[in-house]
């Protein structure tokens, strides 16, 4: 082995056994109970956003909720002005801790019977007026004839990503610098675009929502 492999090696070592530490702390430490900053329950989101109104709103049965263990929540189908329909899902944790975290959409969605065909990254612009940039990840899932197309992002504490990694890291860190481990899942779905060419109504509706989320998910 030469000198620069095992100092790489050395190096994945160290900074595997650092993110060890910082887990174990993150499920430990006494920090977490600080708690998160004052916010808006999400029983008070907009049941109108621009041109979309809310038709449905929804609860989870207890058994999901028992599954979920989620503090505070949203689940609600919202109509478009050509007709468009859509379904908003928010998920908030004052606390997360070992048995008690965000669960991914690629774990929950198929246990629910929705099956995979796509699956990619997407950049959409933070508003309509194109201010900012929103990283999600986008998957097409069918469930017998039904094809539907799933949105989703991570955001809680200053920060926006995509990845299931780096979500449990910034939670890690978070927790021991800031203490705090609150956040949230964020996801839209809808029927599936067939004119990939063309802005779904899923981004669009994502365009309305995103400016509004800052009060009922805190920095």
């Amino acid at each position: 082995m030469s000198i620069a492999n095992f100092m790489r090696g050395r190096r994945g070592l160290a900074i595997a056994a650092g993110l060890l530490l910082l887990g174990i702390a993150a499920v430990h430490s006494p920090l977490q109970s600080a708690g998160a900053p004052a916010r808006e329950s999400l029983a008070g989101f907009p049941v109108s956003l621009g041109d979309w109104r809310c038709i449905r709103e929804q609860r989870m049965n207890p058994d999901t909720m028992r599954v979920l263990q989620v503090d505070d929540y949203l689940m609600r189908d919202y109509e478009g002005p050509d007709g468009a329909l859509v379904s908003l899902y928010i998920g908030y944790f004052l606390e997360q801790r070992e048995g008690k975290c965000i669960h991914s959409p690629r774990q929950c969605l198929p246990g629910s019977g929705w099956a995979p065909l796509e699956k990619g990254k997407e950049i959409i612009p933070a508003s309509q007026a194109g201010a900012g940039r929103l990283p999600a990840n986008r998957l097409v899932m069918h469930k017998g004839n039904d094809r539907k197309e799933f949105l989703f992002w991570y955001q809680g504490r200053g920060r926006v990503y995509r990845s299931e990694y780096l979500n449990r890291i910034y939670l890690m860190l978070d927790a021991v610098r800031l203490g705090r481990s609150d956040g949230a899942l964020i996801m839209v779905s809808g029927p599936e675009s067939r004119d990939s060419g063309d802005t779904s109504p899923q981004q669009k509706f994502v365009q309305a929502v995103y400016p509004l989320l800052g009060r009922y998910i805190p920095d």
